[in-house]
This record gives C-alpha cells, sequence and structure tokens, in this order.
C-alpha cells in the first residue's frame, strides 16, 4: 500500500510541477517578451496573466468533474489541456496566438492542484493531510525553481520555443503515467456524489467564515507575489540595478528554495508539533508583509544581501501558506468538499488576473507622466505592501479548524 500510495502522489506532483513552471515562466520569457513587443507593460502583463483568468475559471468544473468522474480523469483532461497550450504557446508568433497558449496552458494547469487534493483525501489519513499537500507544494515550487535560472539556461541552449516544446512532451507523459498508474480510491475507483447546484454550493460557502477570510487573504498577498516572482521582479533586478537575465534569475530561484523549504515543513509543524493551524497562516501572512517593505519604502537603495533576504522571505511565507488549503478542507462539507476546495482556488488566480494587467496599466500610466522606471516600480510595490498587510490583518480573523 505505500508504494501505492508513493506512485499515487508523484504523478500528480509531476503535473503540478509544470503548473506551476508555467505559472512564475513569465519573469523570465519576460525578456523574449519585451523584444518581440518592445516595453509595453500592459501587453505583457496581459499575456502573462492570460493563464491565470483561464486558471480561475477553470476551478468551476474542476470542483464538479473532481466529485463525480473522480480525481484520476480530471487529471487525465487537464494535463493534456494543459500540453496542448503548451504547444500552442511554444509556435506562437503573435498577440494573439501566445496569449490563447497561455489562456490553454492556465485551464489546463487549473485541473491539476484540486483533484491531487481530493486524491489524496482518499489515499492519506487527516492527520497526513497538511504534511502531504505542503510537499505537493514542494513540488510545484521546483517548478518553479526550474522556472527560474535553469530555465535561462535552458533558453540560452534550445531556445524559449524549444524549451516551451521540450515541456510540452513531459507533460503529455504524466498525463499516460496518470492513466495507467493511478486510481481514484484504495476501496473503489470512482465515488459518486450528490448532484448539487452550483448556486447551492455558493451559498454555503460563502457561510463558511473561514472560506470567505482565506479567499480575500489569497485574492490580495498572491495577487502581490505574482507581481514580484511571476512577472516584474526580474525585469526590476535588470532595470533599476543592472542585474543580468542570469543573475535576476537566481533571485527569483531564491524564492522558489524557500517555498520547497517551508512548504514540507509548514504542514509538519502543523500537524505533528503544534497540531494548529492559525499560527501558521498569521505567520506566513505576516512574512510576506514584511517582504514588501524593503521593497516598497527602499526601492533603489537595497543591497544584494537585502534583495535575497526578501526573496527568501516571500518563498518561506508562500511555502507557509499551504496551509490554507488545510484549513478549507477543514472547513467545507465533505459533500462539496471538491467543489468548495475548487471556489476557494479560485481566489489566487483571480488575483494575479487582476494584479498583473492592472499594475502593468499603472506603470504604463506613470512612465507616460514621469518617464521614471523606478517611481512606476515604486508605485506598484508600494499597492502591493498595502495588499499584504490587508491580507495580514483578515489572517488574523481566521477560527481554528484542526480536529484531532
Amino acid at each position: 500500500m505505500r508504494s501505492r500510495r508513493t506512485i499515487i502522489f508523484l504523478i500528480p506532483a509531476l503535473m503540478y510541477f509544470f503548473s506551476y513552471f508555467h505559472r512564475v515562466s513569465p519573469a523570465v520569457l519576460v525578456y523574449n517578451l519585451v523584444e518581440m513587443f518592445s516595453f509595453k507593460a500592459t501587453l505583457i502583463g496581459l499575456i502573462s496573466s492570460a493563464y491565470f483568468y483561464s486558471y480561475a475559471i477553470a476551478q468551476i468544473p474542476v470542483g464538479i468533474l473532481a466529485d463525480s468522474i473522480g480525481p484520476k480523469r480530471t487529471l487525465e483532461i487537464f494535463s493534456l489541456i494543459m500540453a496542448l497550450g503548451t504547444l500552442i504557446f511554444a509556435f506562437g508568433s503573435s498577440e494573439a496566438v501566445l496569449i490563447a497558449g497561455r489562456a490553454l496552458i492556465g485551464f489546463g494547469a487549473g485541473g491539476i492542484f484540486i483533484p491531487s487534493l481530493r486524491l489524496f483525501s482518499y489515499w492519506f489519513k487527516p492527520r497526513e493531510y497538511a504534511t502531504v499537500t505542503g510537499t505537493l507544494m514542494f513540488s510545484g515550487n521546483l517548478g518553479a525553481l526550474f522556472a527560474t535560472a535553469p530555465l535561462a539556461i535552458a533558453i540560452s541552449s534550445l531556445g524559449w520555443r524549444g524549451t516551451m516544446l521540450f515541456a510540452s512532451l513531459i507533460i503529455i507523459l504524466s498525463s499516460f503515467l496518470c492513466h495507467f498508474f493511478v486510481g481514484d480510491s484504495p476501496v473503489r475507483e470512482e465515488e459518486r456524489r450528490e448532484r448539487i447546484s452550483f448556486l447551492k454550493i455558493v451559498k454555503t460557502v460563502l457561510r463558511v467564515k473561514n472560506f470567505v477570510l482565506l479567499y480575500a487573504i489569497a485574492f490580495l498577498v498572491y495577487g502581490s507575489l505574482m507581481i514580484f516572482q511571476g512577472l516584474w521582479g526580474g525585469r526590476f533586478l535588470s532595470d533599476i540595478y543592472g542585474f543580468s537575465r542570469e543573475d535576476s534569475s537566481f533571485i527569483l530561484l531564491l524564492i522558489a528554495l524557500g517555498v520547497m523549504l517551508a512548504s514540507p515543513t509548514g504542514g509538519l509543524v502543523s500537524d505533528r508539533i503544534l497540531k494548529r493551524r492559525k499560527p501558521v497562516m498569521v505567520i506566513s501572512s505576516l512574512l510576506m508583509f514584511l517582504s514588501w517593505i524593503p521593497l516598497a519604502l527602499l526601492t533603489s537603495e537595497l543591497s544584494r544581501g537585502m534583495i535575497y533576504g526578501v526573496a527568501i522571505l516571500m518563498g518561506i511565507s508562500t511555502g507557509l501558506r499551504v496551509i490554507d488549503m488545510t484549513i478549507g478542507k477543514e472547513s467545507l462539507p465533505e459533500e462539496i468538499l471538491g467543489r468548495g476546495l475548487g471556489l476557494l482556488n479560485i481566489s489566487y488566480f483571480i488575483g494575479a488576473a487582476i494584479f498583473q494587467p492592472f499594475m502593468g496599466f499603472i506603470m504604463d500610466a506613470v512612465l507616460s507622466s514621469t518617464g521614471s522606471l523606478l517611481e512606476a516600480y515604486h508605485t506598484i510595490f508600494m499597492i502591493c505592501l498595502g495588499a499584504t498587510f490587508i491580507g495580514l490583518l483578515l489572517s488574523l480573523l481566521l477560527d481554528e479548524t484542526i480536529k484531532y
């Protein structure tokens, strides 16, 4: 059984690796996009954010499918959609095709995380759930790590199109592995659930205090993170501090390393040591707020050591925040768990989808009025500082959910 559970974990983890890889890869690909479209921050933000809009849209059918046809078949379908989007993006030569490719990538990637959590709820015990979820986040952020300096190296060797093509082939492989080696449940291959209307599910989750708070926190905090890690962080370091693409990618790599360190550790501490969820979530929100203070207040005066510290703090904060899905799982009724977590997961990607083009618009507006890139970055970083502060305040209002 243990070896079977290992396989059940590793195949969705491989898919989630690429889900996260695609999520943050624009921070390195932005150099190529800037060359293609000059410096049009709004357009580049739109191309990147297409992933997040479609990811958010995917959460509604994904939750329904995970509860009806089962997480295994849901993972197979959506991983293939992600592979198709990667292929389209790899061969895109116009704004419309690149946006369409990113949108398909996002829609496919949107069908990985929630079915994986649903699958693990069948195969792993409640006291193991936060740890397993944290380890899944580790695999995702290993993908984020590969979307930094390793991606820059791959692009220099294969070109960005060749690199995307190679990624699509591995995603297709993961779908075939899922088909042959993953089962929905150790007891039965599928679990059918009573049909519940979408409107009733929405009404149910909106009555859950923790759900509403987690939704708002994720929108604000993750939207801010994706401004730095997912799009403008690398370019900011090049524009203001003269970093090369490789040096900037290394800073972004530190964020992924911080997540990889904290995500399994945070789950383990919550499950085995604190036996609490809320303190981990509050610490996560606090660290994210603290990481934005130097970026917002000392935008052009950061030492290299301070930049390293900011990146590591962001990573640790993000890794600890994996506990929010465990809080969500323990707050929602079992009969709508897959769909409820799907709705919660939307908040992350609505946040990123709105923040990225909005911040691009703000940057273009500041640039047109002042001509200063520094002022443009300073403005959007101040907005992110305010957003993460609100997220911290909301985390203090969460109710504890642990029940063992």
